[in-house]
């Protein structure tokens, strides 16, 4: 990666259907890394997730289903100013088996600017 981590999305589902499943991979390893570092997750109702402070990096977990993250990712990068290559997001993958992980460069398309 080309640009240092800044912000960590953690993607999952809300509501306690999804809890304790794949789905909330990323939820569950968000909260790994905030108990490890001590840091505390906050609403941030305006960008429709919840965040919290570890060393140096956001950790983000968008308060909406997965198909709808962006409504919570590209407004907490735009408030923050953030490079999309120091974004790191982690989902789960249903065609990997549990415990399995891919890391990948992935290049974002831009959005056109509505005037």
């Amino acid at each position: 990666m080309d640009a240092p981590v800044k912000m960590i999305v953690g993607l999952g589902n809300p509501g306690r259907t999804y809890e304790d499943t794949r789905h909330n991979a990323g939820f569950m390893v968000l909260d790994r890394l905030a108990a490890r570092w001590g840091a505390v997750f906050k609403a941030d109702r305006q960008r429709k997730c919840e965040v919290a402070a570890g060393p140096g990096v956001l950790l983000v977990k968008p308060s909406t289903f997965m198909n709808e993250s962006g409504l919570c990712v590209g407004p907490m990068m735009r408030f923050f100013k953030l490079d999309p290559r120091s974004v790191f997001v982690i989902h789960d993958e249903v065609d990997f088996p549990l415990g399995v992980i891919k890391l990948r460069e992935k290049r974002l398309r831009r959005r056109p600017q509505r005037h």
